[in-house]
This record gives C-alpha cells, sequence and structure tokens, in this order.
C-alpha cells in the first residue's frame, strides 16, 4: 500500500511526484466555451481588461508566457476581490469529478498540499499564505463530499464516479464495500 506523505510540497520539493498539482501542468481544460492549456494560462487570462489581451494570454505558448503576459497587461479594478474565484473555478475544472486527475488529486487525502515557492507571496506557502494548497484541499473536499453524496444516494451503485477506494488517499475514509467511513 503507498503511503500518502502528511504534507506534499509541489512547486520544489515534491515536483517529481506532485508536479501534475501545479498551474504549470499542461491540461487542456475547456471552461466558457474555451479550450485552456493549463490553469495558469486561464488565471492569468482573467485579469485581463481587454478581450485580445485576454485571448492573447489564452493564446501564449507555455504557462511561464501566459504568466508573464499576465503581468504586463492592463488589469481589470475589481482583480484583488475575484482572483480567487477565478484561481478556484480553473482547479475545479482541472480536478473535475471522475477526471484522472480529479482522482490524483483524492490520493493525495489527507496530506497538507502546499505551494513551497519561495517568492510568491500569495499563493506559496514558505513566503505567502499558501493560499493555492488551500483551494486545492477545498476542490478535493469537494470531491469527497461528491463521493458521499453519490454513495449516500446511490448505495447499490458499484462504480460511484469511478473512483478506486483502495487508492492511498481514499481507503481511510472510503471502506469495505463502498461505505464511507466516519473520522
Amino acid at each position: 500500500m503507498e503511503t500518502v506523505p502528511t504534507e506534499i510540497l509541489f512547486y520544489k520539493r515534491d515536483r517529481a511526484i506532485y508536479g501534475w498539482l501545479s498551474n504549470f501542468h499542461l491540461v487542456e481544460l475547456d471552461i466558457d466555451g474555451k479550450k485552456w492549456a493549463s490553469t495558469e494560462h486561464y488565471y492569468q487570462a482573467q485579469k485581463a481588461k481587454s478581450p485580445e489581451d485576454q485571448e492573447a494570454i489564452r493564446m501564449a505558448e507555455t504557462p511561464g508566457q501566459a504568466k508573464r503576459f499576465g503581468q504586463a497587461i492592463e488589469m481589470r479594478e475589481d482583480w484583488a476581490a475575484i482572483k480567487e474565484i477565478a484561481m478556484l473555478k480553473a482547479l475545479r475544472a482541472k480536478f473535475a469529478p471522475g477526471t484522472e486527475l480529479g482522482k490524483k488529486l483524492l490520493g493525495t487525502h489527507p496530506a497538507k498540499l502546499h505551494e513551497d515557492s519561495p517568492t510568491d507571496r500569495y499563493w506559496g506557502s514558505l513566503v505567502g499564505q499558501n493560499r493555492l494548497g488551500c483551494l486545492l484541499e477545498q476542490v478535493r473536499e469537494e470531491l469527497i463530499a461528491d463521493l458521499v453524496k453519490k454513495a449516500a444516494g446511490h448505495p447499490e451503485q458499484d462504480d460511484v464516479h469511478h473512483i478506486d477506494p483502495d487508492s492511498p488517499g481514499i481507503r481511510r475514509r472510503y471502506g469495505p464495500g463502498r461505505r464511507w467511513l466516519e473520522g
């Protein structure tokens, strides 16, 4: 049985194993009827005041380029108030129920998630508030709650959201017979 660490630092220390938690991980997302190459592309584009800047960021070749574009554009006035909403929307799309990445995120339970960036004062955890780690944990809890709801509503159903109950993070909460275990 694979053991889940008590904390995962996915920016640097544990990047080889958990780099897929990063916003720079390339995964095609469909949000608002558009394709995005990463959560970083989507997040940075939401800063843009003009639709032209938003599209340029969406079409950036790499997440790094999307970030650089996002730092150089005129930002919308309400950005500080909505930036977490934009990030959460991107993370929910990336880790949607039943997707491979959603299953992998569930498999990190109950570890604390940290973006161990040495420079990011908001999203990072070394010098910042670890808001990215907190939002990832929120999405993970939403996935678990969705499993519980589905299991409670359909106890006869053998395949609840296509999640393997023997995955390391679920085993402690999701017991034999696919019944939810408290605690």
